[in-house]
């Protein structure tokens, strides 16, 4: 029995380690391992680290300061609590801030509100830049403080007229959020932006592309706005600069934006407070007899520079002497100072004065004489070098964190020199108080090295220097140990070395050094031996025993910033630096474009952690379900779900209804939004990127811009010629001929977004159509089902007919079914109901797509996808299989919604049901009802007209028997419409559509299409010229005479054209200028003879009203 209870026992060896009850001989070891016990509450001590141990920030490494900006770090002001010190915030430090909260996702209530208390005391001393940032971080952080905007909209509409294009990008950004946006306000905006286009022509080609994308991202807007945007879009096409509209992820972050705005608007960073300005500030609070003042400046606050919280220490502040402006210098305190600050309240138990002892005093003055005598007697050896060094006073170095030994807080060791901290450069304090010895060691460098230049001395007492790289060294420095020591060698990194070092912590340099990896090196004896290493290299100290003093001759990487003042200074000091010299230019220019390289392999490789850290997060998880904004485009949450948020992250936990799931349909009123903000951005923001350098764009950014232009209607079938945003559509197409190959191997879904863009703009370039046919059918198995479909609609509404592209869109159909959305099944019907007849029932309507339209249901297809659906089911042919049955029910569900059909979607159906002809009279006359009531309170382009025009004209008699009185109904609206300098297609599609209307009115709306095509029947194919001579000739039997001009023109091309048609074609136009009594003008050969002898009757005389009506989008 026994046995069994072992053998059940190690059965279970797999299940997790946990016990319920610690036993006294293992307590010791499992407190050690929490995780696998279970606290007993009666028993135990509370531990919240062993409860959330994700809770202990104190025990994680610190990889970045605590603070930021000089403040608490916002992203841990939850876990450690405490002040932000909001009230002490600047305009600048309140923008950095709020960002970076956006940045991070930090929406604290009660931070927020502190911001917003702040923002608003900050209003009336705020300027641009710093206005639009804080307004947009408040917008982006949704904080609606109606004070807050009332404040700030009053203080930007005052400061409108100073602010740059950039300035307006960033409020445009703000303006993103409806509730932040006021209509009155973003006109003025958009109004500035385009003053600022009409007389400016120094507009970085980045500000233009963040304007295009920030104008991207206010879609939708009322008419009056749209307006607007548009002129500044056209106006932007007429700059004719280049760039990249689609480089969102190249383009600055706001984070970003905001520390290089910081860096222009303090070019010069004041040093932090020094004891000496300190007390000058204190002079200046009183104006009281007994309150000392320094000489020769009434007002010590104009020579006292204001400080920042993260400069340096005293000893390396900028001097007076830096400038012309600063020479006005404080006397130097005295000790008996503290008994004259009583009468200020700051007496010595409030202010704490930290004087130079005596012994320091006397150091300094020996280590001078002794140097002086030195330099007198020009005695450069090695013990006397030391000598003087032993006299010489240390101050204690906190600032150099880098080479700072672990355990150790500060080090004895000064710069002399020029140094550099932060934004500061200038003559150092420890020079000033040790002339001479600058002076000696800079002798004693020269005459061991007199060819090599140095503006700098580090010099260090007793401390091996931990790995490090020095940041503002140019790279060639000296280095040399004196002193009586055993050990202290050099280290410096060398590839081809014996000498591992492991690197506990990560240094980014111009060369990255990453923690937990093992570098090698060489060892270099310094004991009284000069040596030569790279200071941008990684090097340290070895431990040493004895007393160690080493010096380091070096170049500062920012001498160019040095003052006047300052290279007086020291070139009075004994330095004999050439500032001008070519070779360290060379030198400085190399090492700048290596930091910059390493400082962008650094970004890529901390974003493709951060994108691995996701990723991980995303499979563990899951991602969220929520869809986004997307700047108008929609798209999926880049967060992984939360962990008890069931579907959603934490963001989008009581948010995620505002744009629905990812999985299911956009809200309605989100949708209309969505539409109306897309036109907007894209309309007005891309065509400043025209017609310079286009050949610097890579394939997929051209796409990008072309698809664009395209999808928010500025290339359209109606303007696709003599417009800026037409001339850049075809000179990008002609840039992208022979690059297809390319572009659809890095991203094939790129091919079919330039197929719908070229089908929908009509931009008709043959061989860069062939190039993408031939791309696409090799690329269409790497798609998805979404573009798969709109590659093969693009195709088949181009009038490809070829089998192979059609039978590979519809074996990944199959595939990919089950995803599509009814947009993708409409664009699939489509494609294969205007394609081959073969594939219609076998991919469509007794395929994938079929079974996926049912699994749908139509009721969940929009308006848009409704219309062309019914226009893909006209187009199909009579005999194939279940067209009519999915048409009725398409048909009936038109019917329940026509009141949410736009005017184009409902001329769209009209035209539909002109080629369907439904024997539902009553259906036929409600949808037309809706599109009359539609075409006076909407209005649309002359092609919506034309389509209208033609569903009633082609519908028979016996269906509607006021085709007449509706066309007449229609006639004031088509003839302004034809105003808009409509194309040759919808001016024929309304003319031939005249031979149903009896009505006199008639004639304006003739006369206006018969100069049209007069000026513009040249872009029509061979085969519409033919339907156009036909409809010529069905016009003139209701009385309407074309003009001659027109009847010899449309003869001219035809004759000129006549190759491009297929035989037996040519004698209907013949036969059409017959009627009209036209002399014969068009000379038919054997091949254009109709296949019989006999003319078929329908083409007779007599039957003229039946002729086929026009087809505007793909030729017969």
């Amino acid at each position: 029995m026994a046995f069994r209870e072992v053998q059940s026992l190690r059965s279970l060896h797999h299940l997790p380690q946990r016990r319920w009850y610690t036993p006294p001989s293992r307590r010791t070891w499992s407190k050690q391992h929490y995780r696998i016990r279970t606290p007993r509450p009666m028993t135990d001590r509370f531990d919240l680290s062993r409860v959330q141990p994700q809770k202990e920030w104190w025990r994680e490494r610190r990889v970045a300061p605590a603070t930021f900006f000089g403040f608490p770090d916002v992203t841990k002001a939850g876990m450690r609590g405490g002040s932000m010190y909001t009230e002490q915030m600047d305009a600048v430090t309140l923008a950095v801030l709020a960002d970076k909260c956006v940045q991070e996702n930090v929406w604290d209530p009660e931070l927020w509100l502190k911001f917003s208390w702040r923002a608003q005391q900050l209003s009336t001393r705020t300027e641009e830049p710093d206005l639009c940032y804080i307004f947009r971080a408040f917008a982006r952080a949704d904080w609606f403080d109606q004070n807050l905007l009332t404040t700030y909209l009053g203080r930007l509409h005052r400061r409108l007229p100073q602010f740059q294009l950039p300035d307006v990008a960033v409020l445009l950004e703000a303006f993103e959020n409806p509730r932040f946006r006021q209509g009155e306000y973003l006109q003025r905006s958009l109004t500035h932006m385009a003053l600022l286009l009409q007389h400016r022509d120094d507009a970085a080609v980045e500000d233009l592309a963040r304007t295009c994308v920030a104008l991207r991202n206010l879609h939708p807007q009322p008419a009056d706005i749209s307006v607007e945007v548009q002129a500044g879009l056209l106006l932007l096409a007429e700059i004719q600069t280049a760039s990249i509209f689609q480089a969102f992820c190249s383009l600055p972050s706001p984070a970003a934006a905001m520390h290089m705005h910081v860096g222009r608007l303090r070019p010069k960073e004041k040093p932090r407070r020094s004891l000496l300005s300190l007390l000058g500030r204190l002079w200046g609070t009183k104006a009281t007899s007994s309150s000392p003042r320094p000489s020769g400046s009434s007002d010590p606050e104009a020579s006292l520079p204001s400080l920042r919280a993260d400069a340096p220490p005293a000893e390396h502040a900028t001097t007076p002497q830096d400038s012309a402006e600063d020479q006005r210098r404080l006397p130097r305190p005295r000790r008996r100072l503290s008994g004259s600050l009583s009468g200020h309240g700051l007496g010595p138990g409030r202010l704490k004065l930290r004087l130079p002892r005596a012994k320091a005093r006397k150091q300094r003055q020996k280590s001078e004489a002794l140097a002086r005598d030195a330099l007198r007697s020009k005695d450069f050896s090695f013990e006397t070098i030391v000598r003087v060094l032993e006299a010489v006073h240390f101050p204690m170095n906190k600032t150099r964190k880098n080479v700072l030994p672990d355990g150790v807080e500060a080090v004895h060791g000064m710069v002399l020199g020029l140094y550099a901290f932060a934004y500061n450069i200038g003559y150092s304090d420890a020079s000033k108080k040790n002339p001479s010895l600058v002076r000696l060691l800079s002798a004693f460098c020269r005459a061991a090295h007199p060819d090599f230049e140095f503006t700098s001395i580090q010099v260090n007492k007793n401390y091996a220097a931990r790995p490090h790289v020095d940041k503002n060294n140019l790279g060639n420095s000296f280095i040399i140990g004196l002193g009586n020591y055993k050990g202290g060698e050099l280290w410096a990194h060398d590839d081809e070395g014996d000498v591992p070092v492991d690197l506990t912590e990560s240094i980014r340099s111009m060369l990255h050094y990453r923690a937990g990896v093992t570098y090698r090196g060489r060892t270099f004896d310094i004991n009284c031996r000069w040596q030569s290493f790279d200071g941008n290299r990684l090097h340290c100290a070895r431990p040493f025993e004895g007393t160690r003093y080493s010096l380091v001759f070096y170049t500062c990487d920012r001498f160019q910033q040095a003052s006047q003042g300052v290279r007086s200074a020291m070139c009075s000091a004994g330095f004999t630096f050439k500032w001008s010299s070519m070779r360290l230019q060379d030198a400085l220019s190399a090492k700048n474009e290596e930091r910059k390289r390493c400082r962008d392999e650094f970004e890529i490789e901390q974003k493709a952690l951060v994108r691995e850290e996701r990723r991980r997060e995303k499979e563990e998880l899951g991602p969220c379900m929520a869809r986004t904004w997307n700047k108008g485009w929609g798209g999926d949450c880049a967060n992984p779900k939360h962990v008890d948020g069931g579907d959603f992250c934490q963001q989008h936990l009581k948010v995620w209804r505002t744009h629905g799931r990812v999985d299911g349909p956009v809200p309605e009123k989100k949708r209309a939004e969505m539409l109306k903000w897309q036109k907007i951005h894209v309309g007005k923001g891309v065509q400043a990127l025209l017609l310079r350098e286009l050949s610097e764009l890579s394939p997929s950014q051209a796409i990008g811009v072309l698809h664009s232009l395209v999808r928010w209607e500025l290339v359209n079938s109606e303007h696709h010629q003599g417009n800026a945003a037409a001339d850049l559509c075809w000179s990008l197409a002609r840039e992208l001929k022979g690059k297809l190959r390319n572009a659809g191997r890095e991203n094939p879904e790129d091919l079919a977004l330039l197929a719908m863009a070229l089908s929908s703009g009509k931009i008709d370039h043959e061989e860069l159509w062939l190039e993408l046919i031939t791309n696409l059918e090799m690329e269409m198995h790497r798609m998805s089902g979404s573009a798969a479909s709109q590659a093969a609609y693009a195709a088949s509404k181009n009038g490809h007919r070829g089998i192979k592209l059609y039978q590979n869109a519809g074996r990944l159909l199959g595939e990919e079914a089950s995803k599509l959305s009814a947009m993708d099944c409409a664009y699939a019907a489509g494609a294969f109901l205007r394609g081959p007849g073969s594939l219609a029932e076998q991919v469509v309507l007794r395929g994938a797509v079929g079974a996926q339209i049912q699994e749908l249901g139509l009721s969940s297809f929009d308006a848009e996808a409704l219309a062309m659906m019914l226009d893909a089911l006209s187009r199909a042919a009579p005999s194939t299989w279940g067209v009519e049955t999915l048409a009725a029910a398409v048909l009936e569900e038109v019917h329940g919604r026509a009141d949410e059909l736009s005017f184009d979607d409902l001329a769209l159906v009209a035209r539909s049901l002109g080629y369907l002809q439904p024997q539902t009279p009553q259906v036929l006359q409600h949808v037309l009802d809706h599109a009359l009531r539609a075409a006076k309170d909407q209005g649309s382009s002359a092609r919506s007209f034309a389509l209208l025009c033609q569903g009633i004209a082609m519908q028979p008699s016996s269906l509607l028997l006021d085709a007449s009185e509706r066309l007449e109904a229609l006639l004031p609206e088509v003839e302004k419409a034809l105003q808009e300098k409509p194309t040759a297609e919808s001016a024929a599609q309304i003319l031939w559509s005249l031979s149903r209307c009896t009505s006199s009115s008639r004639e304006g709306v003739f006369a206006v299409c018969d100069d049209v095509l007069s000026a513009r029947a040249a872009e029509l194919p061979a085969s519409l010229l033919i339907r156009l001579a036909e409809a010529l000739a069905a016009v003139s039997r209701t009385g309407l005479n074309p003009s001659q001009a027109l009847i010899k023109k449309v003869s001219y091309l035809l004759d000129m054209k006549r190759y491009d048609l297929p035989s037996g074609k040519l004698w209907r136009a013949a036969r059409a200028f017959e009627l009209l009594r036209v002399p014969k003008n068009i000379s038919l050969e054997e091949r254009d003879q109709p296949a019989s002898a006999k003319v078929p009757r329908r083409q007779g005389s007599q039957k003229l009203e039946s002729l086929e009506p026009l087809e505007p989008l793909e030729p017969a």
